[in-house]
């Protein structure tokens, strides 16, 4: 009987010190998850912030206008983007098909084109990888061009991917943002492209 009691004692140490230790090694893993998390932030902050600062350097910001360009459809095609007065204006959405951070702006680009409701605004999809493989579809939004190589005038200082441009009627930058578009610049999106004219109200 006292074998059988010292055992059952040891076994609740055992277990007592397995609990202790597990207890301690979840507490370490949730600090250095939040450690980890905050760190991945804070590099995420400052690679939209070089992207925002390259974006400068390379004068595609707002105020600029864009010369007409060429790109190329799915099946090969050149397609000239002359931002014919047509259309109220032109929403440019670049991406490339290695980019994770297009696969997760895509969705906003989505939800800015439908809650826009705007068919009188052109919105283009460019895809700055696609000219060997063709450009690569996104899921809800318009069949992607694929820029040229060697990309030519300002396609060529294109800082970073993704980036997404406001465009009026002569082709002047209204709004642009680069690298990945989060909720508070989706918005922001969203009131460029609503507050953009109706054709022919620019000119009264």
């Amino acid at each position: 009987m006292l074998g059988c009691a010292r055992t059952v004692q040891e076994g609740d140490g055992f277990m007592r010190g397995a609990t202790l230790l597990f207890a301690v090694l979840t507490a370490a893993l949730s600090i250095a998850l939040a450690f980890q998390l905050a760190e991945n932030r804070r590099l995420h902050d400052e690679i939209l912030t070089l992207a925002e600062a390259q974006g400068r350097a390379a004068g595609i910001e707002p105020g600029q206008a864009l010369a007409p360009f060429t790109v190329r459809d799915a099946a090969g095609r050149t397609v000239l983007v002359d931002f014919a007065d047509r259309f109220a204006g032109t929403v440019l959405m670049f991406h490339a098909a290695t980019c994770d951070a297009c696969a997760s702006t895509a969705p906003h680009w989505r939800s800015a084109l439908e809650q826009a409701a705007r068919p009188d605004v052109r919105f283009l999809c460019i895809q700055t990888d696609g000219a060997e493989t063709g450009p690569l579809a996104l899921d809800g939004l318009p069949a992607s061009l694929a820029v040229p190589l060697p990309p030519i005038n300002w396609l060529a200082r294109l800082p970073a991917v993704p980036a997404t441009m406001v465009l009026d009627t002569d082709g002047r930058v209204l709004n642009c943002w680069y690298g990945e578009l989060e909720a508070v610049a989706a918005q922001e999106l969203l009131h460029a492209i609503v507050a953009l004219p109706l054709p022919g109200e620019a000119s009264r």
